[in-house]
Formats: structure tokens, C-alpha cells, sequence
């Protein structure tokens, strides 16, 4: 029985939008701060980064198959304060198991919110206000991972430049080539990572005042299960053509972008660029996404869904191709850089809408949960197999990093390939004829 929206599905949707911008954030720290800290204490750590991503997404999807039974709540306010405690103790640990464990800990936190946020919306809105209130989800995360890469690179230079008595500039231009620096220097650099990490640690509590203005209900996360009776849900129902290309297509997507994007801030590192700059970057990027998922909509309503994902993936893979070369550019590096992952960030998230929109068409609605905790649990083994590849061969070539992109680049025209083989004629709906 479809739900009619009530003060409290609003409140309790809003209230969820509002952690999720402070998710967004702490997604920043992770790709920002504290992977050039673990680079720093930790170097086998933060080439292993997609692994850790891996196992945590497959750890959060577990956790979260329990949400039936004990509601969203309970599990929201343990993710929290897993992921301030785990911030903390990555701060300050100094045994390399327990930095580990921490990172592990942290994307787990951080992860649930990812894997609840489309069985939390769907139980409080109605089949027409859904799609407004999973974009408002989406812009408060990318605002929130704005906000924190803006706060944490100045930030981190900031702190830098005062224990050092330099100005801003000097310390900016010293970030820039970590190798020059002196122990006193670079025992300076790292200890301001760890105050940037303790104050994110301290911005996450913030997420639990939202979190108890939640009022929820049994029916809230057990409607799903008495949705149809006399059957029982089965992986067998998943077992089609479609759903199988799909998931080839979905894991192999993961598996490109976890080559490139967990280490794109050590690649930028190693091209030169100042840990400013690379902030600034991180920033653009998410500008771009927001303004490229604007024209999304209007692509789909005139060419379908499936034709507008290729297009957007496929047109990517140029700025990919410029961003593997990124130790040719000499002083022009981070203006073709720069643009090029303003460009690649933009196409590529601009999708990710329409990509959604696909994947719950593929089932019908009593198995939607079902197949997201199974994509989730794909991606989640898909970004183990891309850390471990980047750990034990790629990143240990003379410019692996770049290579990342021409190994990504491959793929995305390989499974845009199989998108438009054998999904247009079916599913190239465009957004009027879904409405």
C-alpha cells in the first residue's frame, strides 16, 4: 500500500537530507585530508584505500540488512559514533593495525548512510515526490563534500603555516614538494593533519541531533516485507538477462572508478601541485557536478535514459585521457588538470541520477531492496579486486597512477558498449514517457 506524506515522513526525510550533508563532508575529509595523512604514516594503507573501501561497503551492507529489524535509528546513531571514534583513533594511533582498523571503521560509518539512504526515502515519500527528495539528497552531499575539502586543505596549510611562524603562501609553496622538507618541517605537516581529523571527529557528533528528531515507526522499515504475500523473496527472481548485464555493467563501472578516484589526491601530489590546490580542485569538481546533473534531466527528456548515460560516460573518457598525461604539462598542470576533472567529474555524476532511475526499473518494486543490497554487495567485492590490482601491480609502476585513467578509460567504453547493445531498445525510456 502506497504511504500518503505526512509532517512526520517530511520532517523525518529532511532530518535524514541534513546528516547526510554532514556525510558528504566526512566523504571530503576521507578523498582529502586523511588520505595524504595515511600516505604520510601509513603509505601501504592509503594505496590499499579501495580495498578498505570494499570491505567496508560489504560490511555496511551487512549491517544494514538489519534495519527490518531493528529500524533505521538505532543503526544511524551507531554509524556515527563508529565514525567519530574511528576518526579519533586514526588521529592518534600509532600501530599501523590499529590506523588500519580505524580506516576500515571509518568508511563502514560513513558507508551506512550510503546503503540506508534509498530504503529510508523510499518509506517516507510517495512514487511522485520521490525523485525530489533523492535530488535534494544528492546536492546536500555534494554541498556537504564542497564544504569539507574547502575546509580541509586551507585548513590543514593553515595550521602548518602558524607551527612553522611562516605566512600562508610560504607554507602553501612548502606543501608542494613534500621531499624538501626538513623532520622538524614534516613532523609539523603531519600533526596537522591529525587536529584537521580531530575536528571532523567533532563535527560528526553533530549528526545526532538530527538523527533524534527521527520519529519512526515499524511500518517505516517493515512495509517491504508483508508487500506481497505467500512469497518468498528469492535471488532467483534476479535471474535475467538484463539484470545480469546490468550488474557486469555496475560492477565493472565500480571497479574503473575505484582505480582512479581513492588515489587521485597523491596522484595530483605527485604531479606537482600544492595541497591547496589540490583542495581547490577536489572542490571544483563537485561544482561541476552539480551544475552538470542540472542539464541531466533535460537530456533524458529528449534522448531516453540509456542513450543519455553512455553519452555522458563516454564523453568522459577524453578528459580521462588528459588527466593520464598529467606529468607532461609542466607549468600549465594544474589548468589542464584543472579542466579535466571539472569535465570528467561533471559527465560522469551527471549520470549517476539516470543510472538510478534505470536500476530500479530493472525489478519490480518488492525486490528493490533486495537488489540494492546485492549491488552493494557486488560493488563491494569489485573495489577490493581494483585495491588489491592497484596495490600489488599498478601503483608499483613507474606512473601507475596515470595509467589508472587509461585502464579506466577502456572500460567505460566497454560497458557503455553493452549498455547500448542490449538495453536501448527496452529501457531508453526518456523521462516524460516514465512520468
Amino acid at each position: 500500500m502506497q504511504i500518503q506524506l505526512s509532517a512526520r515522513h517530511y520532517k523525518n526525510s529532511m532530518s535524514y537530507i541534513m546528516i547526510y550533508a554532514i556525510i558528504g563532508m566526512m566523504s571530503g575529509l576521507i578523498f582529502d585530508v586523511m588520505l595524504t595523512y595515511l600516505l604520510s604514516v601509513s603509505p601501504d594503507t592509503a594505496n590499499s584505500i579501495a580495498s578498505y573501501m570494499g570491505l567496508s561497503t560489504f560490511a555496511a551492507s551487512s549491517i544494514a540488512i538489519l534495519a527490518p529489524k531493528t529500524g533505521f535509528k538505532r543503526i544511524m546513531l551507531l554509524a556515527i559514533i563508529v565514525t567519530a571514534f574511528s576518526l579519533l583513533l586514526i588521529s592518534s594511533a600509532q600501530s599501523q593495525w590499529l590506523i588500519s582498523l580505524g580506516v576500515f571503521l571509518v568508511i563502514t560509518g560513513t558507508a551506512l548512510f550510503d546503503v540506508m539512504l534509498s530504503p529510508f526515502i523510499a518509506a517516507h515519500t510517495t512514487e511522485r515526490n520521490r525523485a525530489d527528495f533523492f535530488t535534494k539528497a544528492s546536492f546536500s552531499s555534494v554541498l556537504g563534500i564542497i564544504l569539507g575539502t574547502s575546509i580541509g586543505g586551507p585548513s590543514l596549510v593553515w595550521l602548518f603555516s602558524n607551527k612553522l611562524n611562516i605566512s600562508y603562501s610560504e607554507g602553501m609553496t612548502l606543501t608542494k614538494n613534500l621531499g624538501t622538507l626538513s623532520f622538524e618541517q614534516y613532523s609539523y605537516y603531519v600533526s596537522s593533519h591529525r587536529v584537521i581529523l580531530i575536528l571532523f571527529a567533532a563535527i560528526s557528533l553533530l549528526m545526532i541531533i538530527p538523527t533524534f528528531r527521527i520519529k519512526e515507526i515499524a511500518e517505516d522499515y517493515k512495509a517491504e516485507i508483508s508487500s506481497e504475500s505467500n512469497k518468498n523473496v528469492s535471488f532467483l527472481m534476479l535471474v535475467n538477462k538484463y539484470i545480469i548485464l546490468f550488474m557486469l555493467y555496475s560492477v565493472l563501472s565500480r571497479f574503473a572508478a575505484s582505480l582512479i578516484m581513492p588515489q587521485l589526491p597523491i596522484y595530483l601530489t605527485d604531479i606537482g601541485i600544492n595541497r591547496v590546490n589540490i583542495s581547490i580542485l577536489g572542490t571544483l569538481q563537485y561544482f561541476a557536478i552539480l551544475i552538470f546533473i542540472v542539464f541531466s534531466a533535460k537530456i533524458v527528456k529528449k534522448f531516453g535514459q540509456v542513450y543519455t548515460i553512455a553519452a555522458l560516460c563516454l564523453s568522459s573518457v577524453p578528459f580521462m585521457i588528459i588527466l593520464a598525461n598529467g606529468y607532461h604539462y609542466g607549468s600549465n598542470v594544474e589548468l589542464f588538470v584543472g579542466a579535466a576533472l571539472f569535465f570528467r567529474a561533471g559527465l560522469v555524476n551527471a549520470a549517476t541520477p539516470v543510472i538510478n532511475s534505470l536500476t530500479m526499473e530493472l525489478v519490480s518494486k518488492n525486490y528493490r531492496s533486495l537488489f540494492s543490497s546485492l549491488l552493494f554487495a557486488m560493488h563491494s567485492l569489485s573495489q577490493i579486486a581494483a585495491g588489491l590490482f592497484a596495490k600489488n601491480y599498478l601503483l608499483n609502476q613507474d606512473f601507475g597512477y596515470a595509467y589508472a585513467y587509461y585502464y579506466a578509460a577502456g572500460i567505460y567504453i566497454i560497458v557503455n558498449g553493452i549498455l547500448l547493445i542490449f538495453f536501448t531498445r527496452k529501457y531508453n525510456h526518456s523521462l516524460a514517457e516514465m512520468t
